[in-house]
């Protein structure tokens, strides 16, 4: 019986490191991880082949540099405004406060953002759950208003909650019904406590 001949392919893992750099050790430490290949980009971020990670880490630990670690896929990328145009058509709307956007006015937004996937593993979990792999994914990219993307920042929690159901319409429809009844509410009880007090 002749053996079977099976071909095993090595993947390099890219890493991504946010690598924050103190103003007075600058030049010295980015000489040290350009040496060994590291490739710097903006916001001190760095690009790292799997190799290339524990030489990385040692220098950052002697030069007591602050770190984080993340793949490639939890990036932000360069085109994902562009990849929001390619796959959504308008009308936009806001997707956390239902206000119509002209194309200019759209903000892209990460739904599950960036700076929470790099660090956390929940977040993560929530794009996986969703068969997302990569964040600058289109079903993790939503349109925003100015006001909603500042006040959303890197937040997750309700804007999460408001971010996934405000792409049906029905949630919209409920929820000014609902507000609208309560203030129908408010109104007939301060009628109510207005006559009564009359009275007396």
């Amino acid at each position: 019986m002749s053996g079977r001949k099976v071909c095993i392919k090595a993947v390099n893992i890219i890493w991504k490191a946010d690598i924050y750099i103190q103003k007075n050790s600058r030049w010295f430490s980015k000489h040290k991880l350009k040496k060994i290949g590291a490739t710097p980009h903006a916001n001190g971020c760095w690009t790292i082949e799997d190799e290339e990670k524990d030489a990385v880490t040692k220098i950052c630990e002697k030069y007591r540099l602050k770190y984080t670690w993340y793949k490639k896929e939890w990036a932000r990328s360069g085109n994902y405004r562009d990849v929001f145009f390619q796959f959504y058509d308008p009308p936009y709307r806001c997707r956390y406060c239902h206000r119509r956007l002209p194309e200019r006015k759209v903000e892209v937004d990460h739904l599950v953002p960036v700076a929470k996937v790099k660090k956390s593993a929940y977040a993560r979990f929530l794009l996986r759950i969703h068969g997302i792999r990569n964040v600058n994914d289109r079903r993790n990219l939503v349109a925003s208003c100015h006001k909603c993307n500042e006040k959303k920042r890197d937040k997750m929690g309700r804007w999460y909650i408001r971010g996934r159901l405000g792409k049906y319409r029905i949630y919209w429809l409920v929820r000014d019904i609902l507000l609208l009844a309560l203030l129908a509410g408010v109104c007939y009880f301060a009628c109510f406590f207005a006559q009564n007090t009359l009275c007396f």
